[in-house]
This record gives structure tokens, sequence and C-alpha cells, in this order.
């Protein structure tokens, strides 16, 4: 048996289950992707970008604003959507999962600087695993 070989059966038999339970694609086709989101998304943008531009950091004077995973934990569990079905153990793995995969992780930081549209999509996993632990109650407008 080659290495190769032996690793795609370690693969296989030990880590595969346990890695598919953060495929971030699915989610997206399955669950995102859809009319109803974009339309809600749609509908709060600008709520969204004023969001992002409160809580997200420029990482040097000039540069565009991030969100980094602690001011992201930290927005999160501030919304008061945390409870004891709902933890801040649960946002970093969804905020993992919304960040393109970045080839260098050794001498970039990339894959800790969310953008705008990965902010988007990481508060529409928040709200969808949220929805899907508990019943959350939204605020009526009521001169909407």
């Amino acid at each position: 048996m080659s290495a190769s070989e032996g690793i795609k059966i370690f693969y296989e038999q030990f880590v595969q289950d346990s890695f598919s339970k953060y495929v971030s694609h699915s989610w997206r086709t399955e669950r995102y992707w859809n009319e109803e989101c974009d339309n809600v998304i749609g509908q709060n943008l600008e709520t969204l970008s004023d969001i992002y531009n409160y809580w997200g950091q420029a990482q040097s004077p000039g540069e565009p604003k991030v969100m980094r995973l602690t001011r992201f934990i930290e927005m999160i569990t501030m919304s008061g959507v945390c409870d004891d079905a709902f933890g801040a153990r649960e946002i970093g793995p969804l905020f993992n999962l919304s960040i393109q995969t970045q080839v260098d992780e050794i001498f970039q930081t990339k894959h800790m600087d969310m953008t705008f549209l990965e902010f988007v999509e990481a508060v529409a996993r928040i709200a969808d695993k949220a929805v899907n632990h508990k019943t959350i109650e939204f605020p009526v407008d009521r001169d909407r």
C-alpha cells in the first residue's frame, strides 16, 4: 500500500464523518441561494451594511473594514440570539464556513478577515441555526 492510499483509507475511516458536518456549499444551495433569502437580504441590506460598518474594523489606515471572529462573536452574543440551545461556541464554525477558503493561512490573514458578503452569509447562517433551535420573537414595527 502506498502512502497516498493509506492516507485515503485513514480519511475515509476516521475523519470523513466528522468533517461532513462542516460542508459549507450544500447549505448555500439548499438554504441560502433562494428567492426568499434574496428578498429578505435585499430588504435589509442597508441595515446589514450599517451593522458591518459599526462592528467591522480596518486592519490598517486606508484599508477596507473587515470583521474578525472576536468582534463577530461579541456582536452575535450581544444580539440576544444565544441561549442554552444555541451558544457562543457555535458561532465560530459558522463564521469559518462563511469565509472563502484561502490558499495561504500561514503568511496571510485573509482567512481571519470577513468581508461584507461573507458577513451577510454568516448572519444568514446564524439566523438559520438559531431559528432551527428555538422560536424567535421579532419585534413588530407598527409604523410600517
